[in-house]
């Protein structure tokens, strides 16, 4: 009896271990996939805090887009001061200085000349070396429209009236006295300027010189480059300008053209001692003034 009741206990007990036996490897395989699931979520969750930083996180800037100026604003914002200035004078008078090539590069020349816009009067002194004492006084509406004239040295005191449009009066000149004066400077800037935006992808150029020091006075500048040889209505192939800083007065101008087959300077005109609004007399452009040699 005592053996059987052994056996039974003998059996019961390698029973229970084959069964705990035979769960542990799936024990193990659910341990594996306990992790596994346990794991994962780890994975998902950096995969959703990513999703979710792309969501919240701001947009990156977008760059704005870089635009060249466009060259007409300055040209015009500086030919405009020019022509606003100009407007304001009744007259000036002014040391006027010129150099031209016609044919050949001229003498310089420097001139007092003194301007009145209504009725338009033009006086003009030679002052320097060259043609020195001469003497021109003009108006559309005096002396039959004719220039009254005299030379400098030896023959000074010989007065002569010419037509404006003639070689004796344009001898030495590219343009009649009546195109002399800023407002007829500004005329053929403003039609220049009107050209170029219908070529304006065709070789016009502009460029902003900034502030540079001409004839002693602080003054703006920019240079204009046209396509002459697609209309022959520009003035000149290429320009450069300035501007007195406080007044806006062009001081200088200087025109670069084609002559004899070749781009050449071919004036150059500078503007200095400039006296807004004098208040001038019927004198001041009379042949009969006491300081003229008429």
């Amino acid at each position: 009896m005592k053996k059987m009741v052994v056996l039974c206990v003998l059996s019961l007990i390698m029973s229970w271990s084959l069964f705990a036996w035979a769960q542990v490897p799936e024990n193990k395989e659910e341990t594996t996939k306990n992790a596994e699931q346990q794991v994962a979520p780890v994975k998902d969750a950096a995969a959703t805090e990513k999703a979710v930083d792309a969501k919240t996180a701001p947009a990156a800037e977008a760059k704005p887009e870089v635009k060249e100026e466009d060259p007409f604003v300055f040209a015009e914002e500086l030919l405009g001061q020019m022509e606003r200035a100009v407007r304001k004078l009744k007259g000036y008078t002014c040391e006027f200085h010129k150099q031209e090539y016609k044919g050949k590069l001229l003498p310089k020349e420097v001139m007092i000349m003194k301007f009145q816009e209504k009725p338009k009067r033009i006086y003009m002194k030679w002052i320097g070396k060259h043609k020195q004492n001469q003497e021109v006084l003009w108006g559309p509406d005096w002396n039959d429209g004719e220039l009254k004239a005299h030379e400098g040295g030896f023959f000074g005191f010989v007065t002569v009236n010419l037509d404006i449009n003639g070689k004796m009066a344009n001898k030495d000149s590219r343009h009649p006295i009546s195109d002399a004066g800023f407002r007829e400077l500004m005329k053929k800037l403003r039609r220049d300027l009107n050209l170029s935006r219908k070529y304006k992808d065709q070789g016009v150029k502009f460029i902003d010189h900034g502030f540079k020091t001409v004839m002693g006075k602080k003054s703006r500048c920019y240079e204009a480059h046209m396509p002459k040889d697609l209309d022959s209505k520009y003035y000149c192939y290429r320009a450069y300008i300035c501007g007195e800083a406080d007044t806006h007065l062009p001081n200088s101008v200087k025109i670069w053209d084609k002559e004899d087959g070749k781009m050449r300077l071919v004036e150059d005109y500078a503007y200095t001692k400039i006296k807004r609004n004098p208040k001038y007399t019927e004198m001041d452009f009379s042949p009969k003034n006491p300081e003229y040699k008429f």
